[in-house]
């Protein structure tokens, strides 16, 4: 990963996912009930999903970004 993006690369990488985690990490008694009773529909993305799904947008959309 570090030869690929570069130190600088990587450690934003994680920087940003820290900032995620911290975000939207559960609260202690918080639940997402009453959101799912106002939105019966709605299909919630787990943590480890929104993850996977960032790391694979960012390997994909790296070569694009300006170096």
């Amino acid at each position: 990963l570090f030869r690929a993006y570069g130190i600088k690369s990587v450690i934003a990488i994680f920087s940003i996912l820290s900032i995620l985690y911290f975000l939207y990490r559960p609260a202690p008694g918080l639940t997402t009930s009453k959101l799912k009773s106002y939105l019966p529909d709605y299909k919630f993305t787990s943590f480890e999903s929104g993850i996977k799904k960032t790391i694979e947008w960012f390997e994909k959309e790296y070569p694009n970004v300006r170096q």
